[in-house]
């Protein structure tokens, strides 16, 4: 029974300093007694972790080797190199046994609650869809309630302005009516309202607007359900001109159209394509004139001087630099200068 309580007390480790715990990320340490012919292999043993720190720990004042992680205790026992610290060598096996079933216990643990945050994280992503599919069926409820015809404001739209059903069930999607966020009775009464449509009529109206409008609706419901799949659907390249809306947009193809064939436009194109084929200047070194203080430049070529040493100012073709042999030699101070 002392036996096991040895082990057991090995096996919780000696707890480390309040510096050594912060700076080696740990709270206990396992030591042992070594050989020193294989110092080398146990400090190897000692560190192996799994979270890119060295796990070895090295006691001075006792000339001990020990580890950080118990998973090394099992492998440093296995070495035959490594007893540990205050248990006789024929224990070896049964703390080897021991380490092995805490280290299974800890894995099985760790490994349980991590399925336990997945089931969690799962659940609350299940969650989360189902609480958005019910957001959105209480929209459509509540947008097709608002949105759509009443059986009374139904019958009284067709009574009122001789409107069919099927007509009246897709005036949501007319625009010309105005904001769809009104009532469909709303939108329908204000635009029979306006000033513009009361000297039309009731039946123009409905025959010029809601008719053409519910046709228009109609075929490009049908277009779109006669277009393939959005999976398999592939953009087709625009093989026919489409006809002009107007006679000033043809008027602007015609124009564009010339502009590309115009030989102007084609000289300029050529002289800017030549432009980036030039290469570019690098701009010259100017300094002051040691004597009048005034800086040349490339254009003027002189100084303030009032000799003729003012004209005699040159660029050097090797440092770029605006030199007199006279009064300020180049930077590179080369015979090409003189």
């Amino acid at each position: 029974m002392s036996e096991d309580i040895g082990v057991e007390m090995f096996l919780k480790g000696e707890p480390l300093s309040e510096e050594n715990a912060k700076r080696r990320r740990a709270k206990v340490a396992w030591y042992g007694t070594s050989y020193r012919r294989g110092v080398a292999l146990i400090k190897e043993l000692c560190a192996e972790s799994d979270d890119g720190f060295r796990k070895t720990m090295w006691d001075p004042d006792r000339k001990l080797w020990g580890t950080l992680r118990l998973e090394n205790v099992k492998n440093l026992i296995e070495s035959g190199l490594w007893t540990p610290l205050g248990l006789p060598p024929s224990k070896n096996q049964a703390v080897a046994i021991r380490v092995k079933q805490v280290v299974d216990a800890r894995t099985a643990d760790a490994k349980k609650k991590r399925d336990q945050e997945e089931q969690r994280r799962l659940d609350e992503q299940e969650k989360r869809q189902s609480d958005a599919i019910e957001k959105e069926r209480l929209r459509r409820e509540k947008h097709d309630k608002m949105f759509n015809f009443s059986e009374s404001d139904a019958d009284e739209a067709m009574k009122k302005y001789g409107i069919r059903r099927k007509i009246l069930d897709v005036t949501k999607h007319f625009g010309f009516l105005g904001p769809s966020t009104s009532e469909p009775m709303t939108r329908i009464n204000r635009w029979f309202n306006y000033h513009q449509n009361l000297k039309r009529g009731i039946q123009k109206i409905v025959d010029q607007d809601f008719q053409v409008a519910f046709e228009r609706y109609t075929q490009k419901i049908t277009q779109r359900d006669r277009q393939p799949a959005a999976s398999s659907k592939r953009k087709q390249p625009k093989t026919q001109f489409q006809a002009p809306q107007s006679a000033h947009f043809q008027e602007v193809i015609d124009r564009l159209t010339a502009t590309k064939n115009d030989p102007h436009f084609l000289a300029l194109k050529k002289i800017a394509e030549s432009a980036k084929k030039l290469k570019t200047r690098t701009p010259v070194y100017s300094r002051s004139c040691p004597q009048c203080g005034i800086k040349p430049i490339e254009q003027f070529m002189d100084c303030g001087c009032l000799d003729e040493s003012n004209k005699r100012w040159s660029t050097c073709g090797v440092c770029n630099a605006i030199y007199n042999n006279e009064k300020l030699p180049c930077l590179c101070h080369t015979r090409a200068c003189k």
